[in-house]
């Protein structure tokens, strides 16, 4: 409001100011745009210097009025700009070339929206007018993450989607939601249920009619009395349905009749669409396992930071991403450039692919009898036995040679035409574009391509160098495996001792190239075991030159998973898996690692007992004093370890942990809340998270945190959070 800048400046009086654009928030305060800037720019008036955007000859002209005895400095493409932009190309990031004090730089945004890409060359602009050295900014920006939205994804009945970001109605944000939505609906119908805008301009709702053009949003369900003004403006492709109240809306339940369609909500605050939020997922059990994204790229970054540029990252997304949900968690992995996938069966890996997920996927357990999914779907199998690599040799015809090129490993998908490349000789210093490079999306910051330093604007798509493809010179296939030596776990994999037998089938085997060779470390978490650990990995590099030397090329090499990333660096070669860590669990790293993970349910009932009284089957739990019992709705069947019972273990609710008491039961648990104050029904319990840690009940139970995660039932809603 007016006035509240001028108070401001007589608190903070900033040294430096900076303007990063001029929105629509808060016009409802103004009269007019130049009154709502002149009131910004009084915060800025006793300031040194003032940072703007020099594209908008308005604001250059204000603040040159309004700042009259500050410094000012700018970004612009314009030449009297002191930052000046020569170039800028965005895919899924964004490649800057710009010149500050007569010397040219380059630098890598990790995003690629229009407000994100201007907050940032904002950012290093005054990096630069504070002298910070241009490699503390190079590094500095790969570790921006977008201001956070809140949004969030919920699963819900028919292969529907719900993506929440009811928090806020605006034309910015209602764009991010828009491409959001884009993101998640790879063949299902689109659906916008969106409010009244309020302080909305004149021509508002003709915007938001052509983002819905632009975006070709199926139907529309509109709620309030102003909404119904984007009728007129959109297409015939468009269906809209307008509702008085959310209270209608709701009482149509429209939604129950929708199958395969992704809903984004968009709603002023005042018409609390939490209500609908709430209509729409009634159905489901009220205890939620709650996925934090942003949290799983944080962690994702930091075994990134440890890793050389050019060693890839495979991501473990087996048992449905360690209980997550793996079609959610692989779409973000390979949105955020991990290199390829692994999973355990190929099914999972079939409803990755259904899913839209184009990253190469690893198979750990390959059936003969889904040969044709592997085939079909583009996945790549483990051998770790003779007989299968024989199977697939005698059920895919072989591949004729042709001397100009290497035998690529890229299964032809049905629809495919894409010609083959050269496997290099050697693996190149900096990494390959991944495919997802070449698209543009901006719900969160992606972890950046260590090694890459330039951005393709081809449409076409860049192949990984353990792509598979088909030859231009036949149409015989061609599959990419991944050949398992066993060094020690004594599991699955060729015994390096005897390995002359799978060089012979290698060698006499033209329909299949070695992508990768890899072994289990079994003890890498141990470190009075280091030795036996580094006695493995040499055994398997002396196995690996023995193949590398009779068939002509060198496959990736990986033998380190998470523990072996922190504890063995030196042996991370071209590749490493990685798994438990990108949830921050499983691993004593507990500063530099965030909780993926909270599992929490609701306070069913609270009774008081008498001492001496007894709780649940068996009682097992006799109250050594008079008691306060909350019973909550999550037991056995929900992934709660039954050996929990009298273990110790406590929840966190009413702002404190409580031990369970008595057994836990099927669909329920009783926990011991004499000690904390005001627990009623209704209150959410912390079943796991970041107050009762998922580590801490696995000790409890004698158990580990990877089973305690793969344990959570199905009937569990699946929260996913993210930027």
């Amino acid at each position: 409001e007016a006035g509240e800048m001028e108070r401001l400046e007589q608190v903070i009086r900033p040294d430096i100011g900076i303007l990063t654009h001029l929105g629509d928030a808060h016009d409802a305060g103004f009269k007019s745009r130049e009154e709502k800037l002149k009131e910004k720019c009084a915060l800025f008036s006793k300031a040194k210097v003032v940072a703007y955007p020099a594209h908008d000859p308005f604001i250059a002209q204000s603040i040159a009025e309004y700042c009259p005895d500050s410094e000012l400095i700018s970004w612009g493409r314009s030449d009297d700009a002191t930052l000046m932009i020569s170039q800028i190309v965005s895919s899924d990031r964004t490649y800057v070339e710009y010149e500050y004090d007569d010397i040219e730089y380059a630098l890598d945004i990790p995003f690629s929206d229009h407000a994100s890409i201007e907050n940032a060359l904002t950012c290093c602009l005054v990096m630069h007018y504070l002298k910070i050295p241009q490699e503390d900014i190079t590094r500095r920006m790969l570790q921006l993450r977008p201001v956070k939205m809140r949004l969030e994804m919920h699963r819900l009945d028919h292969n529907c989607l719900l993506i929440d970001d009811s928090y806020s109605l605006d034309l910015e944000s209602l764009q991010i939601g828009l491409e959001t939505l884009e993101q998640h609906s790879l063949g299902r119908t689109k659906a916008l249920i969106i409010s009244d805008i309020e302080k909305q301009h004149t021509d508002d709702y003709h915007k938001v009619a052509s983002l819905i053009e632009a975006h070709e949003i199926d139907n529309v369900y509109g709620i309030g009395d102003q909404i119904k003004r984007i009728a007129g403006f959109i297409g015939g492709n468009t269906s809209f349905s307008l509702y008085p109240t959310v209270e209608d809306f709701i009482k149509e339940r429209t939604w129950e009749s929708s199958g395969n369609c992704v809903f984004l909500l968009k709603g002023a605050r005042r018409f609390e669409f939490e209500d609908i939020v709430r209509a729409m997922r009634s159905r489901s059990h009220s205890a939620v396992l709650e996925i934090d994204l942003n949290a799983m790229l944080t962690n994702l970054q930091f075994f990134a930071r440890k890793l050389e540029p050019a060693t890839e990252i495979i991501a473990m997304v087996k048992a449905s991403a360690y209980g997550t949900g793996s079609v959610e968690v692989g779409k973000f992995l390979e949105h955020n450039n991990v290199d390829r996938l692994c999973v355990a069966y190929a099914d999972e890996g079939v409803e990755l692919r259904k899913a839209g997920v184009s990253a190469p996927i690893m198979v750990l357990n390959p059936d003969r009898r889904n040969l044709d999914k592997l085939i079909d779907y583009r996945l790549e199998p483990e051998v770790y036995d003779l007989d299968f690599l024989r199977y697939i040799a005698k059920a895919i015809p072989p591949t004729p040679q042709h001397p100009e090129s290497r035998p690529a490993s890229r299964i032809p998908h049905p629809a495919d035409t894409s010609v083959s490349t050269q496997y290099p000789e050697s693996h190149p210093a900096s990494r390959i574009p991944h495919r997802a490079d070449i698209s543009v999306s901006t719900s969160a910051s992606r972890i950046p391509h260590r090694a890459d330093t330039s951005v393709s604007t081809s449409a076409s798509r860049i192949p990984h160098r353990a792509d598979t493809s088909v030859s231009a010179n036949t149409s015989r296939i061609q599959i990419g495996i991944h050949i398992k030596i066993d060094t020690g776990m004594h599991r699955l994999g060729f015994d390096p001792d005897n390995i002359e037998p799978l060089i012979e089938a290698l060698s006499t085997q033209s329909n299949v190239h070695v992508v990768s060779i890899f072994t289990h470390l079994a003890v890498a978490d141990d470190p009075d075991e280091d030795d036996f650990t580094r006695k493995q990995i040499e055994r398997f590099t002396k196995c690996y030159h023995k193949i590398e030397n009779a068939i002509g090329y060198s496959p990736l090499r990986h033998v380190l998973n998470t523990h072996g990333i922190l504890r063995f660096p030196e042996y991370q070669f071209e590749a490493v898996r990685l798994g438990i860590g990108l949830y921050g669990v499983g691993i004593n790293y507990p500063h530099q690692l965030t909780p993926v993970l909270t599992m929490s349910a609701k306070v069913s009932q609270v009774r008081e007992i008498k001492k001496g009284e007894t709780v649940g089957y068996g009682r097992s739990f006799t109250a050594k004093r008079d008691s306060v019992i909350a019973t909550i709705n999550a037991g056995y069947a929900d992934g709660i370890p039954r050996h929990a019972s009298g273990s110790g273990y406590e929840m966190y609710v009413g702002n404190a942990l409580a031990p369970i008491a008595g057994r836990v039961c099927m669909d329920m648990c009783m926990l011991d809340v004499t000690d904390i104050q005001g627990v009623v029904q209704g209150d959410e319990v912390e079943v796991f998270g970041r107050h009762a840690s998922i580590e801490s009940l696995a000790r409890h139970c004698q158990t580990s945190s990877y089973e305690i995660l793969t344990r959570i039932s199905e009937r569990i809603p699946r929260v996913f959070k993210f930027d």
